[in-house]
């Protein structure tokens, strides 16, 4: 580190923010050769909690190096205004992170950003695009409405190879406002650690809802498990305000533990409670891949959509509950009386995440594009993700 504080190269960033797992990129034995920026020391947003844990496996699977840098006295403010400058002019401006110096080549840069507004922090960073042979931006939240706000950040983007989205509908739009190849990559999730195999626990939680919902359905089942002492568990802080955390990563470990504890996981529409809006555009959000991950037996509306059909194409991936249904307490106590169902959709939903929908799958998608072959560690956790698939559909859980 310099005297003042700053690193003097992405070394020292990535010495800090290592994953626990990660290879060491100053090994003398290997070189890194992704540069892999992330906002997980920004903002501690809950919602960033998933792209850390995307960013967590990579560094455990492939050589990387993790730049994350920390946030500055002077961030928020000079962040509110350069996303302002982002949106209404052709730049972009530095939110004030300081130059971190890249000393050496790699193969691909990879930017992880959830909104548009991260980009500016790009500027933290200029040889990024000198550096790299290949350079790939994860833009995980982009909707079409958003890109007459685009400006700057459509300048920058088209500095990229490949821009991938997690918003299907804005693929095209993008792609045809920044002259880049824009492709869509469904989220994923640590299928692994979602999983409750090999040693499944008790679900004991009831109905598992994580952040939106619906009011009617809400209360019905507030009044339905407190009259039949279940356990609901759900958010009940402001589930439209920003939440922050002191621990992206022991957040996403508690979502998991908590998600293989559950009975049933609430899974609707990306944003369906702005169904006139932006929802209007049916993506398919997280909630599926963490439901489907852990075991639960999802129910809820998911999107009418050949995406989501192709992606969760097995029988029961999501039980069909109109969204702010008050018939959803009813509906479970059904399902509950079909244990041989419960106990299919559970081993299929485990299964088919293991195979389909680990981190490792994404990471497959983006090594393509960038033109690199797998690594060791890559085909190490694969072989790990069939094994644990094999048992999932063999052995039931205890009932």
């Amino acid at each position: 580190m310099s005297a003042e504080g700053q690193p003097n190269s992405v070394h020292d960033l990535a010495a800090t923010f290592r994953p626990p797992g990660a290879a060491d990129p100053c090994d003398g034995n290997r070189s890194p050769r992704v540069l892999l920026f992330s906002h997980r020391g920004l903002d501690g947003l809950l919602s960033r909690s998933i792209t850390c844990e995307f960013e967590d496996v990579i560094c455990e699977i492939d050589d990387v190096t993790l730049v994350a840098p920390a946030r500055p006295p002077v961030f928020q403010w000079r962040n509110r205004f350069a996303n302002q400058i982002g949106k209404h002019l052709p730049m972009t401006w530095s939110p004030g992170l300081g130059r971190i110096p890249i000393d050496h080549d790699y193969d691909l840069f990879l930017a992880v950003a959830e909104l548009p507004a991260d980009l500016s922090a790009l500027s933290s960073m200029p040889d990024w695009r000198r550096r790299c042979r290949r350079a790939i931006c994860w833009l995980e939240e982009l909707w079409p409405g958003q890109l007459r706000h685009f400006r700057g950040y459509g300048r920058l983007l088209s500095q990229f190879d490949h821009v991938v989205l997690n918003c299907n509908y804005a693929v095209e739009p993008l792609g045809a406002a920044i002259g880049t190849e824009c492709h869509y990559l469904p989220p994923g999730v640590d299928a692994i650690r979602f999983c409750p195999y090999p040693d499944p626990a008790p679900r004991g939680i009831h109905v598992y809802s994580l952040g939106r919902r619906a009011p009617m359905t809400h209360e019905a089942l507030l009044r339905h498990c407190e009259r039949e002492r279940l356990w609901y568990v759900h958010d009940t802080v402001n589930i439209h305000q920003p939440k922050q955390t002191d621990n992206l990563q022991s957040h996403r470990k508690l979502v998991a533990n908590t998600a293989k504890r559950s009975r049933y996981f609430v899974a609707n529409v990306a944003k369906i409670d702005q169904r006139f809006g932006i929802a209007a555009e049916q993506e398919v959000g997280s909630r599926f891949f963490e439901g489907a991950a852990a075991g639960a037996v999802m129910f809820g509306e998911p999107p009418d959509t050949e995406v989501f059909r192709n992606l969760f194409d097995w029988p029961d991936a999501v039980v069909r509950v109109p969204y702010d249904s008050v018939e959803a307490p009813a509906m479970l106590a059904e399902l509950d009386r079909d244990p041989g169902r419960l106990s299919r959709i559970r081993r299929d939903n485990v299964a088919n995440s293991l195979l389909r929908h680990d981190w490792l799958h994404r990471w497959r998608k983006l090594l393509e594009l960038a033109g690199l072959d797998p690594t060791p560690a890559f085909y190490q956790r694969e072989s790990r993700l069939c094994e644990l698939a094999e048992l999932a559909a063999s052995q039931p859980e205890p009932s």
